[in-house]
């Protein structure tokens, strides 16, 4: 047995190291070394945080090292954000230093626990499980670091917005870092994904027009191998006492579904419009295009109700880094330690411990609660939650409500026993302890948080049944089928599989809330729903993405040919809707085959083509400006090209995408004040009232570019010059060609000596 391990292993690292060979053959160097820095640094978090992963994750097959990464991320990067936001300067100091204290006491404490219960042998982990996931989440890494190359640049959508965060954090010593578009005032945003982007980068020292793009691949490979990671152990658990045939494989293949489920699979709407529209045709189908499966209520036919229901392999492909986006890496790590929970059940382990005690069961009644009540996975779990407020709101709310659940189905078995009272107890104890630690652990984003959301408020709109079928109907009757099936087992099958009911049961509330209640925001008149709908489905896609991995392997193990056809069924279905995939790729980044149409992991080289003489301007302001100063540059509707220099440098503009900051500050008056003093401090004649307006601000350098001539057609370029130093100015043979062509070359003002009244 010892020698047949030892082939496995050597078998692993062997495809491991062909693995990076073959990344170093295609890839260019600069690419393959940003690639292999972010490996080591997402493999040391992980090893950091592995004694603890060990302990929440005691019944994985290798002590859950694939959680211990995304476990490792989230701490460190946490901790480290908790003291920028006490003042400890943001660096790759504080970052180096919080992450190797951080390892050292977990280390620490696993080796005095270690001989303290002589668990020497059991703390080990299944070395060719670690070399499996190695391998799966490289040959990911290397798949999306490809793909990206083609199409990296971060422009169009919002990708302005994700990659001005970044570049601001990135220059900011303090937490939160100033907002790019509202310059004098921090940012005012979930900002938590962009936060950890910049942890990484300061780790592994890499600027941000690399690590946007290495952090989309980052993002999408932990979405892909965790599901499958989560499903593959929780069949091994549920097949490894059953009797099954081949209990591995069928694991495997659960993971496997999962992974295409969450992170591939597109709706049923690609299918029908998509896949199939010549065959169906159904209305639209002519012109379907990857972004029109996730936007079909009321945008087909189009009306005032216009919603979102995207899903992960959309995100991965349209590369936003979007705060639920990079969030689905620690809601993922938040499912598994439910999961694990749930699995090894250790609240009962502890409670009979104490029956057993007879008398003394008396004097501990009260401790042995609080154990219950106050145990590590609550505890983590929780702290997650509250994290999620800064990561990502939304799903601070969901996530809560799960846990809330999860609490009460930890109550159940003990409340049919007949000890209610403990049960009740033990239950309210554990929901109060969430809700606290979860404030708590929220408090460093909440202090400086102001939320712009109204009120919650009734649906004046519904989802027509034939687009609601169209979209969940498929998810929703496979997660009912296999609910079904659970109960008429018995309760021995509903605890066996509780976790994915407890899925089910959420995710299908997920999507029926958007239908009877929603947040209220700034577009109430034309997508009230919208940001609602988007946030809720969009978890709820992932959940039923794992629902889906884990009950086709279970229903096709078990008895009855009418069941086993339903699974096939089932599965070729969501086949069918992984075929979204290959066609999105292929209509976003063209033909990924071809090595010569590979631009590189640059977010940032699209500048230099799109806009030659501004890019100028930003390349001296990256080169030479440290810290934030301002600087001003014409304002722009939300998604245009205004505001790249800000975008672009990180550094605060006085007024940016208007709409963007009307959303996060919920008010228009202080931006029709920053948009009228910034049209006029380009326009006015009067030097003296554009000092005025440069001290008001704060304003350090002035953009003179495309943009500005474009936005403000009366533009006083000569009283501007007037102000400072112009300190770059596009080449004289750039000048004299683009004069030729009736244009003007850009320059950038230096106004920091412009007098103080």
């Amino acid at each position: 047995m010892k020698r047949r391990t030892r082939t496995k292993n050597l078998i692993g690292l062997v495809i491991l190291i062909c693995l990076l060979a073959e990344g170093a053959i295609l890839l260019p160097e600069a690419d393959f070394v940003v690639l292999v820095k972010w490996e080591i640094a997402v493999l040391a978090l992980g090893a950091a945080a592995f004694p603890l992963a060990g302990r929440l994750f005691p019944g994985f097959s290798d002590r859950g090292w694939l959680f211990s990464k995304a476990l490792g991320f989230a701490a460190g990067g946490y901790i480290t954000w908790v003291l920028a936001c006490a003042g400890i300067p943001f660096g790759s100091a504080s970052c180096y230093g919080v992450t190797c204290a951080a390892a050292a006491l977990a280390w620490l404490l696993y080796a005095a626990g270690r001989r303290k219960m002589g668990e020497q042998k059991k703390s080990a982990p299944d070395l060719s499980a670690v070399l499996a996931d190695e391998i799966l989440f490289l040959a990911l890494m290397l798949f999306w670091v490809w793909v990206i190359g083609f199409r990296p640049e971060a422009h169009g959508t919002e990708k302005y917005m994700d990659y001005g965060f970044i570049a601001s954090i990135s220059r900011s010593r303090e937490m939160p870092a100033p907002d790019i578009w509202h310059s004098r005032d921090p940012i005012n945003y979930y900002y938590g994904g962009q936060y950890f982007t910049v942890y990484l980068m300061k780790l592994t020292f890499t600027g941000p027009a690399c690590g946007y793009s290495i952090m989309r691949a980052l993002t999408a490979s932990f979405i892909g191998v965790l599901p499958f990671y989560l499903v593959d152990q929780l069949l091994r658990r549920r097949f490894r006492d059953g009797g099954t045939k081949h209990p591995e494989v069928r694991a495997a293949a659960g993971g496997a579904a999962a992974l295409a489920a969450v992170s591939l699979a597109g709706n049923v709407h690609y299918v029908l419009y998509g896949l199939f529209g010549k065959v169906f045709r159904l209305s639209g189908y002519e012109d379907y295009w990857f972004p029109a499966s996730t936007r079909y209520i009321g945008h087909n036919p189009e009306n005032n109700d216009q919603c979102i229901h995207e899903f992960p392999s959309y995100s991965s492909v349209l590369g936003d880094l979007h705060a639920h986006y990079i969030n689905l890496i620690f809601v993922l790590l938040f499912l598994g330690l439910l999961a694990s929970w749930m699995m090894c059940a250790k609240e009962k382990k502890s409670r009979d411990a104490v029956r057993k005690n007879g008398d003394a069961q008396k004097k501990s009644r009260g401790s042995g609660i609080l154990r219950e009540a106050f145990c590590l996975p609550l505890v983590f779990l929780a702290a997650l939650d509250g994290m999620f407020r800064f990561t990502n709101f939304w799903d601070c709310v969901i996530y809560l409500t799960v846990l809330i659940f999860a609490c009460i189905v930890f109550a159940i078995p003990e409340f049919r026993a007949g000890e209610r009272k403990r049960a009740l107890a033990v239950c309210g104890l554990r929901i109060a302890a969430a809700v606290l630690i979860g404030l708590l652990a929220a408090l460093p984003f909440t202090v400086n948080f102001v939320s712009p959301v109204s009120s919650v408020a009734a649906v004046k709109n519904h989802t027509a049944p034939y687009q609601f079928a169209i979209l969940w109907a498929f998810p929703v009757a496979e997660s009912v089928y296999f609910f079904a099936t659970r109960a008429a087992g018995g309760r021995k099958k509903m605890r066996e599989d509780a976790f994915i009911l407890l899925l089910i049961v959420c995710a299908i509330g997920l999507i029926l809330i958007p239908e009877l209640v929603y947040v209220r925001d700034i577009y109430e008149k034309t997508s009230a729903r919208a940001n609602t709908m988007f946030k809720l489905t969009y978890q709820a896609f992932v959940m039923f993405g794992l629902i889906f991995g884990y009950s086709l392997p279970v229903l096709f193990s078990e008895k009855g040919r009418v069941k086993k056809a339903v699974t096939v069924s089932i599965a070729g279905i969501l086949g069918l809707t992984v075929c979204y995939f290959p066609y999105a790729v292929s209509c976003w980044f063209g033909n990924i085959t071809k090595a010569d149409r590979r631009f590189g992991l640059d977010a940032s080289a699209f500048v230099s083509s799109l806009y030659p003489d501004d890019a100028g301007i930003i390349d001296w302001l990256n080169e030479n400006v440290s810290g934030s100063p301002v600087v001003l540059e014409s304002f722009g509707d939300s998604y245009s090209d205004n505001c790249r220099v800000s975008a672009m440098t990180g550094l605060p503009t006085v007024e940016g995408w208007y709409v963007h900051e009307w959303l996060w500050r919920g008010d228009t008056g202080e931006q029709n004040q920053r948009v009228a003093d910034v049209t006029e401090l380009y326009t006015t004649d009067s030097a003296e009232r554009a000092r005025e307006l440069i001290r008001k601000y704060h304003i350090s350098y002035i953009v003179v570019g495309s943009c500005e001539r474009t936005q403000f057609p009366a533009l006083n370029e000569g009283m501007l010059r007037s102000l400072g130093t112009v300190v770059w100015e596009s080449g004289a043979d750039r000048a004299e060609s683009a004069a030729e062509s009736g244009a003007a070359p850009s320059y950038l003002i230096d106004v920091t000596g412009c007098p103080e009244e």
